[in-house]
């Protein structure tokens, strides 16, 4: 009797090598460290918390909208996001981090008896609709002194919001729009990350993650809704590569660039599409920090293979999915600086209160370039000049306000001007 092994695809056969040669070399460490030792046994409770990082940020922010092409927008409160971050440092060499997120308040389901109508029907009810996950879950393993792994659900190493995400570390009211519109929220994937520091100035990140599925990309965001979350589990038929290079004078001024690539063919939730459909992404960050002012900036660039036949295959998708099915650009590409003043800091030594006046630029287009029959649709050209000021009262606690004026690339309707102000907080 035949016995017929199953086939093996090309990405599983790449992910076991990279995977062995990546945690056979960690193994090969393991068995030769001589500083992590650490007795497997029982601790007190103070050095249980010695080893323990707590950490919970969050905000809240209210928006007035008056938008020339959406007159009828109402006003808004939303607690945008509040995040539980529990770090601990299991051994010399070994650390776990996680953090868990509330996005706009949490979400809820209820399961309701209702006798009076539908002849007693048990009745399920949406109560709440934000979303809970966990935004990161890993461990971490000190490869060598200024080296290490990580492996789980991890942050990717693009852009600014990846590094300075929390509340109290970006002046507007959510990150700068161009990130905010284009690369995926908290973007966090499975994988394996290696980072380190080589030189006196130079830190570095290597990965390999699951990739996006492309059956959430759209017009508006291009591939921003592709990061897999609507599903229990997570689909990994296609991994992408990520890459991370900074220049870092001294804490607060570097500047760098990062790369991603990966196809979002197979991670859709069925084989519907025919093609490759790889992503690629491009940055170039800088960030300085004074004593006096700050100055951000970067330049983002995106391209999608077989663009229109990827959105051919979106349109048909099951309105069950809840995904735009807009035709997406074949290039996004845009740039964002802000440039903050601190006044205080002119005239006093006041360490505990910090106000900022800043003004920020963001230019971007998703519809850069499309594909064969796809419209260049002007409307995803955005000019977005905004102005806002950041109030520390305490180093735990900001009070922000903004003025948002947005110009769309079309003749008629094009101003969406936006004021908001809220508060954020961080405990750590």
């Amino acid at each position: 009797m035949k016995i017929q092994l199953p086939r093996i695809g090309p990405y599983f056969i790449k992910i076991a090598v990279l995977s062995s040669m990546l945690f056979g070399s960690v193994g090969l460490q393991v068995l030769n460290a001589q500083t992590d030792s650490t007795p497997l046994k029982s601790e007190s409770f103070n050095q249980l918390t010695q080893k323990l990082d707590f950490e919970a940020y969050g905000i809240i922010n209210y928006h007035a909208f008056n938008w020339q092409l959406f007159p009828d927008k109402r006003n808004e409160i939303d607690f945008s996001q509040a995040v539980i971050g529990l770090d601990y440092q299991i051994s010399d060499r070994w650390k776990f981090t996680s953090e868990l997120e509330f996005e706009h308040g949490g979400t809820g389901v209820a399961l309701e008896f209702d006798p009076l109508e539908e002849f007693g029907e048990f009745e399920y009810e949406v109560e709440k609709g934000g979303e809970i996950w966990l935004e990161e879950f890993n461990l971490s393993y000190q490869w060598f002194k200024n080296h290490a792994i990580s492996f789980g659900r991890v942050k990717l190493p693009f852009g600014l919001a990846s590094f300075y995400d929390e509340p109290t570390e970006y002046l507007g009211t959510s990150y700068n729009q161009l990130e905010n519109t284009i690369l995926p929220s908290n973007w966090t994937e499975f994988g394996i990350l290696v980072n380190g520091k080589f030189g006196k100035h130079f830190n570095y990140s290597l990965g390999m993650v699951n990739a996006l599925d492309g059956s959430g990309f759209n017009s508006a965001n291009f591939i921003k809704r592709g990061n897999q979350r609507r599903f229990e589990t997570v689909k990994i038929e296609d991994i992408a590569g990520v890459l991370r290079l900074d220049y870092e004078f001294q804490k607060d001024q570097l500047f760098g660039i990062s790369f991603y690539s990966g196809n979002s063919r197979n991670n859709r939730p069925k084989p519907d599409l025919n093609v490759n459909a790889l992503v690629s992404l491009a940055e170039f960050h800088t960030y300085f920090k004074f004593k006096t002012f700050s100055i951000k900036s970067m330049a983002l660039f995106g391209h999608l293979q077989n663009s229109e036949l990827l959105s051919l295959a979106n349109r048909n998708l099951s309105n069950n999915l809840n995904v735009k099915r807009t035709p997406v650009g074949k290039q996004a590409a845009g740039f964002n600086a802000e440039f903050a003043l601190k006044p205080l800091a002119l005239f006093t030594n006041m360490n505990t209160k910090e106000l900022y006046v800043f003004s920020s630029f963001d230019y971007f287009d998703t519809h850069q370039k499309t594909e064969g029959s796809i419209f260049n649709n002007p409307r995803w050209k955005r000019h977005i000049w905004t102005f806002g000021i950041n109030y520390f009262p305490t180093k735990w606690l900001v009070f922000k306000s903004q003025f948002e004026n947005q110009r769309l690339g079309i003749s008629e309707k094009k101003f969406q001007r936006t004021f908001s102000m809220g508060f954020a907080f961080n405990f750590s």
